[in-house]
This record gives structure tokens, sequence and C-alpha cells, in this order.
């Protein structure tokens, strides 16, 4: 399944996209991959090389309200989203594949999702198993999925962490009544 199509089956009115609108050379790509000594995963790469791709997927604000400062609560109820990082040139740093690996290259881990509010992303190895990493290089898990897989699966989580947040804002569900997959 492509990209787009697994946005168009799961993602409902109450989900913002933005989509990046940039061109990826397949050189930045390559020169990359020698740089780091191994070959990204094919269907990463294609969804890299999109002329217009998912840079953001969130909650929108009137559904989930981005937390206040100083506020407490179980972590789920910030991450209401999640960034695709990209090779674009243009990019924010923040979002930027190659400045994000220089805080993963001491594992040698290509950074290429975040989950908003969470100092771990997901990443590409060497193994080609897809890990969820933090800059201290602390594994949470690998899994041995597709990138295509995986972003469908984190859709799909974002969707079930909307409803139980708002089962939770609702008083039906109370903060130790979760049960995320993460």
């Amino acid at each position: 399944m492509k990209i787009q199509e697994i946005i168009d089956k799961h993602i409902d009115n109450e989900i913002e996209v933005d989509y990046y609108d940039g061109k990826v050379s397949m050189e930045v790509i390559r020169r990359f991959e020698k740089n780091i000594g191994y070959s990204l995963p094919k269907d990463f790469v294609d969804f890299s090389m999109l002329k217009k791709f998912p840079l953001t997927i969130m909650v929108k604000e009137e559904v989930w309200p981005t937390s206040e400062c100083g506020h407490v609560g179980p972590a789920w109820t910030s991450w209401k989203g999640f960034f695709c990082n990209s090779f674009s040139e243009t990019i924010t740093e923040d979002c930027a594949i190659e400045e994000l690996f220089e805080d993963y290259a001491d594992v040698n881990a290509v950074p290429f999702l975040q989950l908003q509010a969470n100092s771990s992303s997901a990443c590409f190895m060497k193994d080609k198993k897809i890990h969820q990493r933090d800059r201290n290089g602390y594994e949470d898990y690998d899994l041995d999925m597709s990138f295509t897989d995986f972003f469908e699966g984190q859709v799909k989580e974002l969707m079930n962490r909307k409803k139980q947040y708002k089962e939770w804002k609702d008083g039906k569900r109370k903060f130790y009544d979760s049960n995320f997959p993460f």
C-alpha cells in the first residue's frame, strides 16, 4: 500500500496532514548512504523521492489542544502526532535527516520519524530493522518490518490515541486505563 493510500484509508477530518512540497535528488540519498555505509530501505527511498510527502501528521488543535507549559499527565497525552524527516536541503533542521543523523552518528542510526513531544526517533540501522532510539542511543524496540508497514502502524496508533484521548477528556477513561502499544 502506498503512503497516500494509507493516509486516505485511515485519517479522518480531525487530523491535519501538512505536506512538504519539495524535491529530493537520488544523488543526495546515495551520497548519504555511502557516508553511513549501508542502503536505506527501498520503500523509504521511494517515499523520500515523492514531490509532495507528509511532513507532519497531527490531531487538529481544536480536537486535542497542545499542552500548556508545566502541564503534567501521562506521556501519551502529548503524543498527538508525528514528524516525517526528509533529505530535502530546504527543510528545517529539526526535520532534516542529515542534520539529525549527527545526533545518532555514534550508533549509526538514521532517524526518519519522530513522535511529537518525544525525544526519541524511529531509526533505520544497518540490520534493516526499524529501531526506536533516543539521542543517547537507548533503544526501546526493534521491528523487522517495512517502512510502509511501520508508517501505517504509526497512523493507526495515532488514530487510537486520538480516540482514547477524547474518551479521557470526556471522563470515560482514567489515566491508568490507557493501554497503548508502545
